[in-house]
């Protein structure tokens, strides 16, 4: 899996420019940003409260490596599914289940 550097230097190299965190984050407010335990896999809660992301609940938990998001009405639901993302998220899902086989 190539690192978050070769990325960048691949995006470079093809003439795209990469969106920063900044514009990203002016959009919609990112809550809290956490590495899952039983995946590894980079777990955001958004506010969108300007409904950026066209879904109807306020807050959102996205699963940042493999795309997947959940709309929830509460941020305590969002906080609380963010947790756990092998609930909600097929990669996830799968590698939680790889790595319970080799434990």
């Amino acid at each position: 899996m190539p690192t978050q550097d070769e990325i960048m230097a691949a995006i470079k190299q093809i003439g795209l420019q990469p969106v920063s965190e900044k514009k990203k984050r002016q959009k919609t407010s990112v809550v809290s940003e956490r590495k899952a335990r039983s995946t590894g896999a980079v777990i955001r809660v958004l506010d969108n409260r300007r409904n950026e992301w066209g879904q109807e609940g306020r807050w959102i938990s996205e699963c940042v490596a493999h795309g997947s998001v959940v709309q929830h009405g509460t941020r305590r639901l969002a906080v609380t599914w963010a947790s756990e993302p092998e609930t909600w998220c097929d990669e996830c899902q799968q590698i939680a289940r790889s790595r319970r086989k080799i434990d």
